[in-house]
């Protein structure tokens, strides 16, 4: 009883700590100066050609095709799954292209019900004060411009666009490429001010689709450049995800996006085989690296099984600090990433290798690290999506685009530096939201 009484007072402790550091931030000359700059853009953006272009588009909104879409989102309303069914729907479908051994199985089932478990506990969170909700829409823009600014100094200095050379990734800077990353989050905090707006009545469904499609375009044509198949689906999805919460889209392009998505995957596979003088076929890039992700995911556990270290992993956490140490030069432990780190253990240097969403953990910490990442992502997404249902678009947002990371991830992992500031944001969020309600 006094452990649990402990462990209270210290989440407390955290929470009321995150809110007086988002109260300072709010009232922080940094936030001011941001403001004023983004408010500068925005006069100069009133008065660009660009915004002609935008409003001539506007008029040639297809209103006669999209009644159609419109009757047949009518027709075929997007079934009430909640997000844990769908995201087990989607691992279980992802594990329908390949084979793994019941024991691998059954982690993975394990995974889903502490993942579902730990979703409902957190969707009961309860907030009347959600800080930094009225500078949404200019936070949106400055991470939009700052990561715009990192993507063009990355491209810079690969002096060429990966998306069309593969080979040139090796050029690129890992610190402007995370950066370049939030290009997504920050377009989708817009595409949810966008949608706020829609649901206030004070924009015509017209102008919201028109506005949330273009950014969407321009944001996954942009983060693409980079030749990452992972940020070119996470943009897809995440936008999809949060322009359906707003209802400015419905079923119809909600499908349309998942087919874009396997579409992208196949042909970014597909292309990237080509370039390296591989005569793989698109159903095969796709099959194919599901195949190998799933088999690795199944020797790892099988491994680690065999040597009576499933209960508590090989690298002992030293994995989960690689995300860390391999990107700030200060933090101790390994300078390899968490892949590369996989691939080593399978006697494979100079590349890194998925392993599937538990390949890593597993590896890492074993079936106890299973539970608590399952722990950690079910209270992250679903206390961000119960205060997105309750007005915030910085949980819509940030729900969005965590909630795409997590999808991709079945295959790729979720070990990314950027991926964890990310989710370390929407946890920052909720804890500052559950003090500032007490």
């Amino acid at each position: 009883m006094s452990a649990l009484r402990s462990s209270s007072r210290s989440l407390r402790a955290i929470s009321l700590s995150t809110l007086l550091l988002l109260r300072a931030l709010e009232g922080s000359r940094v936030l001011g100066l941001l403001g004023r700059g983004v408010a500068f853009v925005e006069v100069s953006f009133s008065c660009s050609r660009l915004r002609r272009l935008i409003l001539l588009l506007e008029r040639l909104y297809p209103a006669r095709v999209y009644s159609l879409v419109d009757r047949l989102n009518t027709a075929i309303p997007l079934p009430g799954a909640s997000p844990p069914v769908l995201f087990a729907l989607a691992y279980l479908l992802f594990l329908s292209l390949g084979s793994v051994s019941l024991l691998s199985f059954s982690l993975v089932v394990l995974f889903l019900l502490v993942f579902h478990l730990s979703f409902r506990l957190a969707s009961g969170i309860r907030a009347r004060r959600l800080p930094l909700e009225r500078h949404a829409g200019r936070l949106g823009v400055a991470l939009l411009l700052l990561s715009l600014l990192a993507l063009c100094l990355d491209l810079y200095r690969a002096y060429t666009v990966p998306l069309l050379d593969p080979q040139a990734r090796l050029k690129l800077s890992v610190a402007y490429t995370y950066a370049a990353t939030f290009l997504v989050p920050g377009g989708v905090l817009i595409a949810a001010v966008i949608g706020r707006s829609f649901s206030a009545g004070r924009l015509p469904l017209q102008r919201a689709r028109t506005y949330s499609f273009l950014l969407a375009a321009a944001v996954i044509f942009m983060i693409s450049l980079l030749g990452y198949r992972t940020q070119s689906v996470v943009s897809l999805l995440a936008f999809a995800i949060v322009m359906h919460r707003y209802r400015i889209i419905g079923t119809a392009e909600v499908l349309l996006a998942l087919g874009g998505v396997l579409l992208s995957v196949a042909l970014v596979g597909y292309y990237r085989a080509a370039a390296m003088g591989s005569d793989t076929g698109i159903v095969d890039a796709v099959a194919g690296r599901a195949a190998l992700t799933l088999m690795l995911y199944d020797y790892v556990v099988g491994t680690l099984y065999q040597k009576g270290l499933l209960l508590t992993g090989y690298y002992r956490g030293e994995v989960a600090l690689a995300t860390f140490s391999s990107f700030l030069d200060f933090v101790p432990g390994y300078t390899l990433g968490p892949r590369t780190i996989v691939a080593g253990s399978f006697g494979v240097t100079g590349v890194s290798l998925t392993s599937t969403l538990l390949g890593t953990v597993v590896l890492d910490l074993g079936a106890p690290g299973v539970v608590l990442f399952a722990l950690a992502l079910g209270a992250v997404l679903g206390a961000t999506h119960a205060l997105s249902w309750q007005g915030s678009t910085l949980a819509s947002a940030l729900f969005a685009t965590c909630f795409a990371y997590l999808i991709v991830g079945i295959e790729t992992g979720l070990v990314d530096f950027n991926v964890f500031v990310l989710y370390g944001s929407a946890a920052f969020l909720t804890l500052a939201s559950v003090a500032g309600d007490e």
